[in-house]
């Protein structure tokens, strides 16, 4: 729905122009919506691979992981702030056997690259 209204901001801007109206979109308002599209957009990726029925958790660890991954990248405030509450409810409701499963798909794990913030592949 955002991304909608983002496509179409210069339409709607003229509408309201048109018609009279007083309501005004900022240029701050409108980078505020640009960022929150920018932060969600990994988080929608995510959901949709997670909802697919072939995924599995050593899959769902790895979609988590690039979510955050891209949120880091991204240095924003809200992405910053969205990785941080995804990391803390990724911790409370993370189990052992996820790192096992990790640790059996690569049982030597200083060899892999990237954070793991702290989250993933606790266990070796």
């Amino acid at each position: 729905m955002l991304e909608i209204f983002e496509m179409l901001r210069n339409c709607i801007r003229k509408s309201l122009i048109d018609i009279k109206s007083e309501i005004n979109f900022t240029k701050d308002e409108l980078k505020l919506l640009s960022s929150t599209i920018l932060a969600l957009q990994p988080v929608k990726a995510a959901v949709e691979q997670l909802c697919c029925e072939d995924v599995n958790l050593f899959i769902s660890d790895i979609t988590l992981k690039f979510m955050i991954d891209v949120l880091t990248s991204q240095k924003t405030v809200l992405s910053i702030e969205l990785k941080e509450a995804l990391l803390d409810r990724i911790k409370d409701r993370r189990t052992i056997y996820s790192d096992v499963l990790q640790y059996l798909h690569n049982p030597f794990p200083e060899e892999s690259s990237g954070e793991d913030y702290g989250v993933f592949n606790k266990t070796s």
